[in-house]
Order: structure tokens, then C-alpha cells, then sequence
């Protein structure tokens, strides 16, 4: 702070309230004006009070007290808390430090004696006070994005300089500074040959120096490696190598900057198997009609209790975000259901599906599941065999040829598949492995779901899947000779399954048989312990025309290992 007396408050002369207007400032008096000019010359805020109003003689820097009012130079009244900072007389505050000067202590027409004050303010309490009192003013800008410390005494300086010229005031010999510190010198090291790979330019040691000297830089140490520079106090933006880098690129100029390309080896990342695998899957199912749907990965006690899950293996979270997200899903099945429900509300059939991950105790780790859901509006078994189509279709675009369905559910993982219809589900086998299950769900849990229509589902180990699955392909000529059909039918006991039957004919006929369908069932009411079903069975021959001879010879041995059956008769 610094003390002038005997000054002559007046209107500023016509150069400083010309450069006032210039920079968007009103004139009001030669003394407020020069501490304005002298802040935006230097960038050092500056306030000025009248001497003799201050009480005690002297000015203090404290907190302010909870609830203490202030009337600042605009005219506006604040209330304080103790969290802000005033600069204050030995009664009241004077002003709002660093942001608002007060009424109290204003220069005015009568002021004689003044005392200029420049100092430096902590930015984050600046900010805080600022927005808590709804008032931003040019000082206070200046102080939340940090003012340089060497700039206090230079504000000051040229603020006496002036006042002392235009307002015929006298300077008292003593200028009190309470900043007994000496200013931290800051040396950043920088690299020439990094500065000249970031910025693309062929740069010496030598020429850095000149630059960053031309800018008030002092280099101390040259080294052909490394360059030892003092940063001045002023520039509190430089703070590392790469901040002297960007200075002496600004002065380069970017522009001179030559592109070159990039020298570097590009890696093409590892095959990931199960993404792949699922790309294939989600395309066929699209395009096979079926939408992707995407459901919450929690379910609520009630669907636990409603589809009977065993309760002991599933995992409840501590902080559910709701009653009805409480548990960790143990099957996508109840979330396709509730999906399924709702779009009927506003159409007549659903085909969805989900990928995703079931969770269980008894597994460790995440378990990814494939669930396809498909609404059918008759009961029946018309939904059964359109989902089974689709269940092979899509693994004949997996490459997965060994592929049957087993009406023996007791054998699968899940033990008791207690939400399926008991007499339309089948586990999805390969080989002797079963990977999944499909069939129609429990009319019980359809009717308390209110579902209007029968709901056909299929859920699928999908980690078993991709692993079975193959991706190449082999191309098997067509033959040039025809195909000799013929049919045979078998009378056979009731809980016969056509699958023992193809097995037998397939074993009998070897190589020449090409395949089997079943074209026939029928059941005599008269008789209904037993039931017939009858089969095309195609032959064809790589290298020859068959001869009808060569067919009954095989159809003979195929009637005579069927009738090797109790109970088993060809018609």
C-alpha cells in the first residue's frame, strides 16, 4: 500500500479518458480512473480509499463476521458470511477483497489524502465469494485465473507514477508491503530433439534458445540434449517441457510444419471367436423375421416364486434400486415373456430374441444364454414345429450338422424344467450333449401372466453353441444319376419315437441311403397300444444308376431288422 496526499480530484484528462472509452470503461474521476488504467495496463487490480475516512488509521485483511453488511461503489447492499474476505477500517469493511470496493471509504470530489492498495488473492475464494453474491467485476476475473505475484508492486508503481503527475498529489517516502517472501524461481528443463518430433520441425538447441530468450525466457544451462530454462514470473501458464514446446512453436509458426506420414507398424488385433460367432447368429435371426430385444439383467421375488426357481441358487443384491430388480437373473426366459406380453398388446405375433448373461450361484462365472421367443395364436403343436424349424435352420448355419431333439427333460441341467409344458419341450442335443432346451411354456404361468396366446420358447447355451460351432464349409458335388424312392411304413407300440425307427433304417441301408422323412402317422382307434408311421426313403449312387434288384435287396434288409422288434411290423 501506498499513501498520497494533498491530491486535486478532478475530471481525467482527454488522452486517459479517450483510452477508458476505448476499452469499455466509464470516466468518473482522474483518481479512480488511473487505477483502472494502471489495472489494465499491467493486470494487476487496484483500489483506492480515502484516507480520512478510514477509522483507525489503518486497513485490515480478515474474514468477514456472519451477517455483517456492506454497501459497495455501485450502490447495492451485501450480506456476508464468514466464509468471505473484506478489507476493512477498525469498525467496518471497506470492501469486498478483491472484487467490490465500498462506499464507505469512496473517493469523491473532497478527498484529499488517498491510499492505493494492491495486493494478490487466493483464486478459489475470490470464485467462491463471486458466486455466492451473484457479483463479477473485471478484478474479480482477474483473480480467479490467478494474478502473477511479481505484478502487485508493478500495478502499484504505475499508479503512483500517474497520480503523482495529474492529480498534484505527494508521495509519503514509505510503502508498506506485508509480502516478506522471495518469489519462487521456476527452471523447466526442455528437449530439443522431442521438441522437434512433436512439433514436425528440424530444431537445434541453438535456435530454441534464441527463441525463448526473445520471449523473456532465460535460458542457464545449454546443453546439446537438454536446455535448463528459468521461466519469468509473469508467465504462470507454462508449467512443463511441453508448454515451452508449444511457445516455440507458436513462434515457428505451425504452418511451417511439413506433414509427413506416420511411421509406425500396425497390429491387426486377435480374432475374437465369440463376437464373430454372435455377429452370425443376431444376422440370421434378423433376417429370419426375429427382433433383438435388450432386458433388465434383474428380476423380482414374485418371478422367482411364479416360475419356480430354486431360490438357494440365486444371487440377491444388497442396494436394489426396487422390490422388482431385487435378484440376479437366473434365465432370459421371464424377461422375453414380459416382452412378448407387451407387444401383443399391439400385434398379433412376436418372434424375439435376447443374448445375453444369466447369473448363478452354482456357476462362478457369467453364463451367456441364446432365448428366442415365438407367440402362436392357436394351441397346439403348429408353434412347437415352427420354432424347431428355426432352432435348425440356425444351426445349419453354424455349421452344426449333429444336431436332435430329446423328449427326455429329466436328463438335462436343469433338472426339472418345472416351467415348461410337460408334454411340448425337448432338450436340444449334439451328439450326446445337451446344449439347450425349447418347447411351449407352462399354461400356469401363461395364465398368470395373462398371456393371450400360446408362447413357444427355446433357450440356448451360447457358449456351447460357438464352441460347436464350424465355419468351413465342404462342397459335395450332386450326383448325376437319379434317386430311387420308396416307402415303408412300420406299425409299431405307442411310445415308440420315429428317431429309433430312422436309426434302424439307417443302419440297414448303409452308404446308399440318402435320407429319410417321415410322411405318414396314424393311429387306430380300435387298437391304441400300437400306431403306424410311414417314411420316404431316397437312394442314390455316386457312380452308377440303381437297379431295382439293388433297392429290394436293401428294403428287404431293412424290414428284416425292424422286425426284429417286439412289437414292431412292416406293412
Amino acid at each position: 500500500a501506498s499513501v498520497i496526499n494533498g491530491v486535486d480530484v478532478k475530471e481525467s484528462p482527454k488522452w486517459l479518458k479517450k483510452i477508458l472509452a476505448s476499452l469499455g470503461l466509464n470516466s468518473i474521476n482522474n483518481i479512480v480512473d488511473v487505477a483502472n488504467y494502471a489495472m489494465l495496463v499491467t493486470g494487476q487490480p487496484l483500489h483506492v480509499f480515502d484516507l480520512d475516512k478510514i477509522e483507525g488509521n489503518k486497513i485490515i485483511v480478515r474474514r468477514a463476521k456472519k451477517g455483517e453488511a456492506i454497501k459497495t461503489l455501485d450502490g447495492e447492499a451485501y450480506v456476508l458470511d464468514d466464509n468471505m474476505l473484506v478489507i476493512a477500517d477498525t469498525k467496518d469493511p471497506l470492501a469486498i477483497a478483491g472484487i467490490k470496493g465500498g462506499t464507505k471509504a469512496e473517493v469523491s470530489g473532497e478527498t484529499k489524502n488517498i491510499l492505493i492498495e494492491s495486493a494478490n488473492f487466493e483464486p478459489v475464494g475470490i470464485r467462491k465469494t463471486s458466486q455466492a453474491l451473484g457479483l463479477r467485476t473485471d478484478a474479480s476475473w482477474r483473480f480467479e485465473h490467478e494474478v502473477p505475484l511479481v505484478l502487485v508492486p508493478s500495478g502499484l508503481n504505475k499508479a503512483v507514477e500517474i497520480i503523482t503527475d495529474i492529480a498534484e498529489g505527494k508521495i509519503q517516502d514509505t510503502i508498506v508491503d506485508t509480502f516478506k517472501q522471495s518469489i519462487e524461481k521456476r527452471v523447466i528443463g526442455i528437449r530439443p530433439h522431442r521438441a522437434g518430433r512433436l512439433l514436425g520441425l528440424e530444431l537445434t538447441g541453438q535456435k530454441i534458445s534464441s527463441i525463448l530468450n526473445s520471449l523473456e525466457f532465460s535460458v542457464q544451462k545449454e546443453q546439446e540434449d537438454m536446455l535448463q530454462v528459468q521461466v519469468p514470473p509473469f508467465r504462470l501458464d507454462i508449467e512443463r517441457e511441453a508448454d515451452l514446446i508449444e511457445e516455440v512453436g507458436r513462434i515457428v509458426g505451425y504452418e511451417n510444419t511439413e506433414p509427413k506420414m506416420p511411421n509406425a507398424a500396425l497390429y491387426p488385433p486377435g480374432r475374437n471367436v465369440k463376437n464373430y460367432w454372435m455377429r452370425q447368429v443376431r444376422r440370421h435371426l434378423a433376417a429370419s423375421g426375429f427382433n433383438e430385444v435388450y432386458n433388465y439383467s434383474f428380476v423380482s421375488e414374485h418371478v422367482l416364486d411364479l416360475w419356480k426357481f430354486d431360490g438357494k441358487n440365486i444371487w440377491e443384491l444388497k442396494n436394489p434400486v426396487s422390490n422388482d430388480l431385487k435378484f440376479m437373473r437366473p434365465s432370459l426366459l421371464p424377461g422375453l415373456l414380459k416382452t412378448v406380453k407387451e407387444n401383443l398388446k399391439h400385434q398379433d405375433t412376436v418372434s424375439i430374441f435376447e443374448a445375453g448373461e444369466v447369473f448363478q450361484k452354482e456357476s462362478p462365472q457369467e453364463n451367456s444364454r441364446l432365448a428366442l421367443a415365438l407367440s402362436a395364436k392357436k394351441e397346439g403343436q403348429s408353434g412347437f414345429y415352427a420354432l424347431k424349424g428355426e432352432i435348425e435352420h440356425l444351426f445349419h448355419v453354424l455349421g452344426l450338422s449333429d444336431i436332435w431333439f430329446d423328449d427326455a427333460i429329466q436328463d438335462y441341467q436343469y433338472k426339472e424344467l418345472s416351467f415348461m409344458h410337460p408334454k411340448r419341450t425337448a432338450i436340444i442335443k449334439t451328439g450326446d450333449k445337451g446344449i439347450g432346451f425349447m418347447g411351449q411354456i407352462h399354461p400356469g404361468i401363461a395364465g398368470d401372466e395373462k398371456l393371450k396366446h400360446s408362447l413357444f420358447v427355446s433357450d440356448i447355451d451360447l457358449s456351447a453353441l460357438i464352441e460347436e460351432a464350424e465355419e468351413e464349409e465342404i462342397y459335395t458335388p450332386i450326383s448325376e444319376y437319379p434317386q430311387v424312392v420308396r416307402d415303408i411304413a412300420v406299425v409299431i407300440p405307442v411310445g415308440t419315437k420315429a428317431d429309433e425307427i430312422i436309426t434302424e433304417i439307417n443302419s440297414a441301408a448303409g452308404e446308399l441311403l440318402r435320407d429319410v422323412d417321415m410322411f405318414d402317422y396314424y393311429e387306430e382307434i380300435e387298437n391304441p397300444e400300437s400306431k403306424s408311421m410311414a417314411f420316404h426313403l431316397v437312394f442314390q449312387a455316386e457312380d452308377r444308376t440303381l437297379e431295382s434288384k439293388e433297392i429290394d435287396d436293401i428294403m428287404s434288409k431293412i424290414t428284416h431288422v425292424l422286425e426284429q422288434h417286439s412289437g414292431w411290423s412292416v406293412r
